[in-house]
């Protein structure tokens, strides 16, 4: 049988150690009373028991060093490495406080659990948490009833709610979310609450400036996705305050798991648009799609009688806010006659704005057609409304008037939808026409 060794470390104020700490398996450590154990530039291995009480773990020095071993659990940790790192090879819980004076603690991919009742102290710029591997965090369980502006563990995540939210969960990450267009800071929260959070609750984030990965503050947004799912969508901001690194938003979506996270609306464009205009009957019809819809506040559809002066036909609101394809669909019910002009709007949070390219519609009382998709690749349909049964004969002519290619379609009287292959035209702006009978059609139509 193996024999047990206890070492029992009785109300020391402080216990120097210039060499390694190992307890080795069989060994059990218990520290009793307010014991502070200084670790000059030496590494903590344990592979036995150490029982922390209510002791304070100090690593200080010049030298990097790390922490390893089963089952480490610390009543208070302090991180005093001046401009070197403390790093973990294991996960560890502390169960009263992480101090920092200097140096910064690299998770490694490792996880920190403060239980209910553990918090950060003290982290700042050139001494704070960070994760040189993917999947470093640091988590913390807390009970937030009608909390307001609660940051639970001192982790930088600040909750207010009108209700109570019961049992939570917290866990504070260093990997950047990804977007479309980029990706978010070095730092992410995920919530798991008992209730769902209310809609009209607020979250805040504090962040570092090292955390920024690029982006320019001012440009910052809170994000929250549902599920950890990746579906992205910005909230609305209340405040910002670059000179104290936090940023505080509301409009939250009610649910029992989110991620939050920060990114710039300028790495989050808008991909995939397609928009077009056809007419339907003795209506137009304006479609646009887009593959992904983050940070833009509202869609415009616009029309023109001569292509260069527009008015307003509506106001659309994005339906989504996520990384999932959405489509959306207006009427004109009173349009133009003969040739007319339509174009997106889309404006962003910011205010900013851009528009789509321009869509030619031929209105006219007997017979109506429109291309869709234009801009297209190597496809697309002509949509055709028709009071006549008949022959139709299209052709596609280049710039300079060159006939490249000529179908013949049967239509009947009402909705006609014809295709096109373009797979044969190489990239370019063409023009196409149809004829029906005494009716001949013009529109623009390109090829990316």
């Amino acid at each position: 049988m193996k024999s047990l060794f206890f070492l029992i470390i009785y109300n020391l104020i402080s216990l120097s150690i210039w060499a390694q700490v190992n307890i080795e398996a069989g060994v059990e450590v218990l520290a009793n009373g307010p014991v502070r154990l200084v670790l000059d530039d030496m590494d903590w291995k344990q592979d036995g028991a150490f029982s922390p009480g209510n002791g304070r773990v100090i690593f200080k020095g010049m030298n990097n060093n790390s922490i390893m071993g089963d089952s480490l659990s610390f009543y208070q940790i302090e991180v005093n490495k001046n401009t070197s790192e403390l790093m973990l090879s294991d996960s560890i819980r502390v169960l009263d406080s992480l101090f920092f004076s200097s140096g910064l603690f690299d998770l490694a991919g490792k996880n920190i659990d403060l239980s209910n009742q553990g918090s950060l102290a003290t982290e700042i710029e050139n001494s704070r948490l960070y994760s040189s591997i993917p999947g470093g965090t640091i988590t913390r369980f807390s009970i937030l009833n009608n909390p307001t502006s609660t940051n639970p563990g001192n982790l930088g995540l600040s909750i207010s709610a009108s209700s109570n939210l019961d049992t939570c969960w917290i866990l504070r990450g260093h990997d950047p979310q990804s977007f479309p267009g980029g990706d978010g800071i070095k730092r992410y929260y995920q919530l798991v609450t008992k209730n769902a959070i209310p809609p009209n609750s607020t979250i805040g984030m504090n962040y570092m400036n090292a955390e920024l990965n690029g982006l320019p503050e001012q440009d910052l947004l809170v994000f929250q996705s549902p599920d950890s799912s990746g579906l992205w969508s910005p909230k609305g901001l209340t405040s910002i305050d670059t000179s104290n690194n936090y940023i505080e938003s509301g409009s939250l979506n009610s649910i029992l798991d989110s991620r939050f996270t920060l990114a710039s609306f300028q790495i989050l464009p808008v991909e995939g648009l397609v928009f077009n205009a056809y007419p339907v009957s003795d209506k137009v019809k304006c479609e646009w799609e887009l593959e992904y819809e983050l940070g833009i506040q509202y869609y415009e559809v616009e029309k023109s009688t001569d292509g260069n002066s527009f008015i307003q036909l509506g106001r659309e609101f994005p339906q989504n806010r996520g990384q999932k394809k959405q489509k959306y669909q207006m009427l004109d019910n009173d349009p133009f006659p003969g040739l007319s002009y339509y174009r997106l709007k889309k404006v962003e949070i910011d205010g900013t704005y851009s528009y789509s390219s321009i869509v030619e519609v031929n209105f006219s009382a007997g017979i109506n057609f429109g291309i869709y998709p234009n801009p297209t690749t190597n496809s697309t349909s002509i949509r055709m409304v028709s009071d006549k049964a008949g022959p139709l004969d299209v052709k596609i002519y280049d710039v300079k008037g060159k006939e490249l290619i000529r179908e013949e379609y049967e239509v009947v009287p009402g909705k006609n939808t014809m295709f096109l292959d373009l797979s044969q035209l190489p990239k370019g702006v063409y023009t196409l026409e149809v004829k029906q009978l005494n009716f001949v059609g013009y529109q623009k139509l390109i090829k990316k």
